[in-house]
């Protein structure tokens, strides 16, 4: 897959690290952070890491992930995040796309699901297609959406 200048293929081993310090700075202030370190005001870059109520609260949000996922064979975005520098640019876009060019070459696959804990990014992925499945208030401050986006029908499928 292909964007301006870009190319997005398989990521080598041996720069792991790398993409380890884009998803964290992609995701350091996301949600879903938020929720797990729970109240730490000021002190939040320091707790970025997990005691027990962290633990805890991490196993209640897995647990209704599983609860609402959209059933059947898919392939499912876990993680999707862009450096703050770099958003913007469409290449969370060029991402997706890449995925959707995945599971359309799967037989198997009936399409793409994924999560997302911000609401802004619920109007981006509904404008590539993802239909809402599935919508939880899990905490005063956090609520989460499960949204799938269809593969072409089976005879358009190459």
């Amino acid at each position: 897959m292909r964007g301006p200048g870009i190319r997005v293929g398989a990521w080598p081993p041996a720069r792991s690290g790398e993409a380890v310090e884009a998803l964290a700075d992609a995701f350091h202030d996301y949600p879903v952070m938020r929720y797990i370190i729970g109240e730490a005001g000021a002190d939040y870059d320091r707790r970025l890491e997990l005691g027990v109520a962290a633990k805890a609260r991490s196993e209640k949000l897995i647990e209704i992930w599983e609860r609402l996922a959209v059933p059947g064979p898919q392939h499912h975005v876990n993680m999707l995040g862009v450096r703050h520098s770099h958003a913007g640019r469409g290449l969370g876009r060029l991402l997706l796309d890449a995925v959707h060019e995945m599971s359309r070459r799967d037989a198997e696959s009936a399409g793409v699901s994924l999560s997302t804990e911000d609401p802004k990014n619920v109007t981006l992925y509904q404008h590539c297609g993802y239909e809402i499945k599935a919508h939880e208030r899990v905490s005063n401050d956090l609520e989460t959406w499960i949204l799938f986006r269809k593969d072409d029908a089976p005879d358009e499928k190459a």
